[in-house]
């Protein structure tokens, strides 16, 4: 097996890598589902390494059906096989943790379904708000019509609309029963690691070590946005901010139970503070899955190139002077030469008795008009 893995990777390395950003309607997907997929698998040894895989396959397939209705490509087959399998990627966490459970691992299997729930949080109100935007859109186009087409096209529009709308509610169902689902599970782990904190007198500890957890958590999903900001230059969604504020005002909330040795109650605030930095960690995660245009909007032309508003030459141009500066056409002020005045009048010079166009030669400057006369004469 590792012999054949070298061989595909020396052979389509290239193939593999690319086949990673694919989506379930191109032609790489099946490289990105049959091999990428089933080596991360592979080499999930433990029980904790696999469930945490899993929560990223089954954020994988969400991620995927999103990109999809963004761009009205959610077909029914394809939210149906995307739902089937984000379905079985977060049974496969829920048997992993089960089996950390009769291991012992409480913490560990708890901390995993805190990531899935939050996962799951975050990707509903990502949903949430798709569907949103394809009301709003479907409402617009209802009353369209394009006449050029016979309200064929519009016809086409509206119908895609309603289709997407239709495949987002399904998906939202689904995501918010498994929400709860997941949800239950968590909170049966948590009351039985409370249950055996009190009984072995070690309530404080586990009290304090989830506060390190939800402290540190914070710490790490504050340096993921500002690296977010900082490399992609977007903006992140408004809900991880507000997310994160409310995971340190959970926070708070427990060192104030811990500070009044109220352990357990300590306990879940600082699990409430831990998932709801999880939760804002994904909406970041998928902000950077979006695609994000090369110019937002002109000030950040004049930015990126601020040579062009001074009307500088900008060095890296391949444009040739000329191309660059293009100057309006004006109709000359000066008289004619002898030649053009000789082809403008049938070859006649006109009489300057006065020297009225010899004194319109001078400069407009008193002091060279006199330099000018002196020369003259």
């Amino acid at each position: 097996m590792p012999a054949l893995l070298a061989l595909l990777l020396l052979i389509g390395g290239g193939t593999v890598i690319v086949a990673d950003g694919s989506l379930p309607d191109e032609f790489l997907y099946p490289v990105k589902i049959n091999f990428n997929e089933s080596v991360r698998s592979i080499l999930a040894i433990t029980d904790s390494d696999e469930a945490k895989w899993q929560v990223s396959a089954a954020e994988r397939r969400l991620s995927e059906a999103e990109a999809l209705a963004s761009d009205g490509r959610l077909t029914t087959e394809i939210r149906k096989m995307l739902e089937d399998e984000f379905i079985s990627h977060v049974d496969a966490v829920g048997a992993s943790t089960e089996q950390l459970v009769i291991a012992g691992e409480y913490s560990a299997a708890s901390e995993i379904m805190v990531s899935l729930e939050a996962t799951l949080i975050a990707h509903e109100e990502i949903i949430t708000q798709l569907v949103g935007v394809t009301e709003k859109a479907l409402t617009d186009s209802e009353g369209l019509l394009i006449e050029s087409d016979g309200g064929e096209l519009s016809g086409e529009i509206v119908s895609d609309l309603t289709r997407s709308l239709l495949e987002l509610r399904e998906l939202s169902d689904r995501v918010n029963d498994k929400k709860e689902e997941v949800a239950i599970a968590r909170e049966a782990i948590d009351v039985e690691i409370l249950k055996v904190a009190e009984q072995d007198n070690e309530a404080e500890a586990l009290a304090m070590s989830r506060q390190r957890n939800a402290e540190e958590r914070i710490a790490k999903v504050r340096d993921h946005l500002t690296a977010h900001r900082s490399n992609k230059g977007a903006f992140v969604a408004v809900e991880a901010e507000a997310e994160l504020l409310a995971s340190e005002n959970a926070l708070d909330r427990g060192r104030a139970a811990l500070g009044d040795k109220d352990f357990t109650n300590a306990y879940r605030r600082y699990q409430e503070a831990l998932r709801v930095a999880l939760t804002a960690d994904a909406y970041i995660r998928a902000d950077e899955a979006k695609s994000e245009p090369e110019v937002s909007n002109e000030m950040d032309v004049v930015a990126e190139n601020p040579t062009e508003e001074r009307g500088e030459v900008d060095p890296e141009s391949t444009l040739s002077p000329e191309e660059l500066f293009v100057l309006p056409e004006v109709e000359s002020i000066m008289p004619a030469t002898g030649d053009e005045a000789e082809g403008a009048n049938g070859g006649q010079t006109p009489d300057d008795p006065s020297g009225e166009i010899e004194q319109a030669q001078v400069s407009a400057s008193p002091e060279l008009d006199g330099e000018f006369r002196e020369t003259a004469q």
